[in-house]
């Protein structure tokens, strides 16, 4: 009978180990309640401007 090596070895636990991660029950934390209004000093706003050259494939290639 043949010795595995290390890599098939490696092969077959690989699996296993996956199956029994993927087997074990997943914990969700709680989630903060969504404010009902928005306080100044705590708040920001982002302006995002897309540009054509960022954008469109045929542009961002001439860009660079």
């Amino acid at each position: 009978m043949n010795k595995l090596n290390p890599y098939h070895r490696l092969l077959i636990a690989l699996p296993v180990v996956a199956m029994f991660a993927l087997s074990m029950p997943a914990w969700a934390e709680a989630v903060k309640p969504v404010t009902k209004s928005l306080k100044p000093e705590e708040t920001a706003i982002l302006l995002v401007d897309f540009q054509a050259n960022f954008v469109s494939p045929d542009l961002a290639r001439r860009a660079f």
